[in-house]
């Protein structure tokens, strides 16, 4: 079973402007940092412009280890998932068909029952009181039942 994920193997876990983003926020966030603590502009700039990449680097390679793993975890679970579900959807369609096949046979026993009761009634009129009751049909000795 094949389990699509919202992005695909080919993928890049984060893209270029993102990457970009975070490279920035990481910078600044060492700039203002290090004048905090009190180093000069010029140290600042290059310890935040170098520590930036750095932790830029770090901070891609830890994203694209969870994503990996989280990926990874939810293949397992459809994976299992898929080894258990075809077991059970094979025994519901067992039983579906099953009942499937007891309503044809029963629907064909009532069938067959009614043509079987249909063949022992007689059908037209009714005999009168006087006459004596026969299993054949006026029209078959030769008469028509109009008289004629």
């Amino acid at each position: 079973m094949d389990y699509e994920t919202s992005r695909t193997s080919d993928a890049p876990v984060m893209n270029a402007l993102q990457v970009i983003f975070l490279d920035i926020a990481l910078t600044v966030g060492l700039l203002a940092a290090l004048k905090v603590s009190g180093t000069g502009w010029l140290m600042a700039f290059v310890c935040a412009w170098v520590g930036g990449c750095l932790l830029t680097i770090a901070a891609v390679f830890v994203i694209y280890k969870v994503a990996l793993m989280s990926e990874q975890k939810v293949e397992a679970a459809a994976d299992t998932r898929s080894a258990v579900m075809p077991a059970k959807v094979a025994d519901a369609i067992q039983v579906w068909e099953t009942d499937r096949l007891m309503e044809l046979d029963l629907t064909a026993q009532a069938g067959s029952a009614q043509a079987t009761h249909a063949g022992h009634h007689r059908t037209g009129a009714a005999p009168t009181t006087g006459a004596e009751a026969s299993d054949v049909p006026d029209h078959a000795h030769g008469k028509r039942a109009n008289g004629t």
